[in-house]
């Protein structure tokens, strides 16, 4: 499903649940079977330039940014909304500190909106970033305590800042691993799928990356200014 702005996507969304509903008032049968929904939260990587922006009239979409903005305000001393409003030529998505503030808030207050028109989870989940937005999301953690832990990340996420770059293969784990055995510098980081894996490394990621496409193998340079979980040993 495609859609140009924010609310295309969320009156998609309500449409294809609505088709789903009618279909099985009518016929007691659908094509699809009723099934569960589950919210998954995204961390870093994923970000881009104006995102979210596109909701800030929303009204219960904005209400719960400016509820993060008082939250991180005891540390951040700048605004979230701000941040997310500025346009593609002035936007800062690209720093990782900034980014992940925004992914949090966005994330959250998305999923309030969709709560809001019907679209419930009876599950979350996330990554990174996404593990604490999915956590308040499910009542675990206060806005409070969610900015809290953030912000003590970014702080130890700062130390790693610019030893290291994060390459997305669109290969198995294995392959990657064969490939890359003889590498001390590079070491797989994370395994997202059948084949979705992330490597982590510093000057040699470069030359991955240049072998890879050479196989014709997708691959993308995340948009991340730190290196996880490099090869030490």
């Amino acid at each position: 499903m495609k859609a140009r702005s924010g609310k295309g996507r969320l009156s998609i969304l309500q449409e294809e649940r609505q088709n789903r509903k009618t279909v099985w008032e009518r016929t007691g049968t659908s094509d699809l079977p009723p099934g569960k929904t589950a919210f998954i939260f995204s961390g870093l990587g994923a970000q881009w330039k104006t995102m979210g922006s596109g909701l800030l009239d929303e009204e219960i979409f904005h209400r719960k940014l400016a509820e993060c903005d008082r939250a991180f305000g005891r540390y951040a001393g700048r605004s979230i909304m701000a941040d997310i409003a500025k346009n593609a030529d002035c936007s800062l998505m690209e720093d990782s500190e900034i980014a992940q503030r925004c992914t949090f808030a966005i994330q959250v207050a998305l999923a309030e909106l969709l709560s809001d028109r019907g679209i419930k989870p009876d599950a979350v989940a996330g990554h990174s970033v996404g593990e604490i937005a999915a956590a308040h999301t499910a009542g675990i953690l206060t806005i409070e305590d969610a900015a809290e832990i953030l912000w003590q990340h970014s702080i130890l996420m700062k130390k790693l800042k610019g030893r290291g770059r994060l390459l997305f293969a669109a290969l198995p784990a294995k392959d990657i691993e064969d490939l890359i055995k003889n590498e001390r510098e590079l070491s797989v980081a994370a395994v997202n799928g059948p084949e979705s894996v992330v490597v982590s490394g510093a000057e040699r990621i470069s030359d991955l990356k240049k072998t890879l496409e050479d196989r014709d193998v997708f691959t993308r340079i995340l948009k991340l200014e730190y290196c996880v979980i490099p090869r030490t040993s």
